[in-house]
């Protein structure tokens, strides 16, 4: 079964988008309502916190060995099965239900996100374990970019 990407189901992207609407907030001088958005919907006792917390990783963490980033890959995936999946789509439904009910939902989701790509297959990835050509695709990323900027740190 093929997982469609979807920003509305993304904790990656929901995460970053309040954090860049607080941002945009801070700087105009207006009273921010993602602030208490994140405090209420991602804090240590949430489920979102936790998937939050995977995504952040599997984005951001680079290895120089394929061996240690498939355990990390593989890993994550289990800690992500270990989530309370009923109580996870239950919280991002009231994040997103105060997020419509707040701002403008296309203007909210329409702010470009520069690792768009990479949130969008660790969303697939994670949403569909049986993916190991997508899960391939994805060790290649965390190797690749990881010798990228090993290259371009020793020019």
């Amino acid at each position: 079964m093929k997982v469609k990407h979807s920003k509305y189901k993304n904790t990656g992207i929901l995460f970053e988008l309040l954090t860049r609407q607080l941002t945009s907030d801070t700087i105009t001088g207006d009273q921010s309502k993602s602030l208490s958005f994140l405090k209420k919907h991602f804090n240590s006792k949430t489920e979102l916190l936790k998937e939050y917390k995977i995504y952040h990783t599997l984005a951001t963490k680079k290895y120089d060995n394929e061996n240690q980033a498939t355990m990390l890959i593989e890993e994550l995936i289990k800690a992500h099965e270990r989530l309370n999946k009923s109580q996870l789509r239950r919280e991002k439904y009231n994040l997103i239900k105060e997020i419509k009910d707040t701002y403008n939902v296309n203007d909210f989701f329409k702010a470009k996100i520069t690792d768009y790509k990479v949130m969008a297959s660790v969303f697939n990835l994670l949403e569909n374990k049986t993916a190991t050509a997508l899960s391939s695709t994805f060790l290649e990323n965390l190797v690749m970019s990881f010798l990228t900027s090993l290259i371009s740190w020793l020019r």
